[in-house]
């Protein structure tokens, strides 16, 4: 029985991804990608090899970047990802 089928996921968080801290058999199992932060060729060459980001309009702020999820129900595609952020004034929290 496959991990999926049992409800078992695996969330993995770094600050910098590279080619030795995860093997690609791993890398090209992994369902849904989210990369935040600086978005360039360099930084997007690990979760998104084929990807090109100067032909994706990425929002600029915090809590933005890429998304790409990879299933049936979903085209196969890097988007760019805007999370909703908020502030609060001083001193409420």
């Amino acid at each position: 029985m496959l991990g999926r089928a049992t409800k078992v996921h695996l969330l993995l968080v770094s600050q910098r991804f590279d080619y030795q801290s995860i093997p690609v058999s791993v890398r090209e199992q992994l369902n849904v990608l989210i990369q935040i932060g600086n978005i360039n060729k360099k930084t997007v060459q690990f979760l998104f090899p084929d990807l090109d980001p100067e032909g994706i309009v990425i929002p600029l702020g915090k809590g933005t970047g890429l998304i790409q999820i990879i299933d049936n129900e979903h085209p196969y595609q890097v988007l760019p990802l805007l999370c909703p952020t908020y502030y609060t004034k001083k001193g409420i929290l």
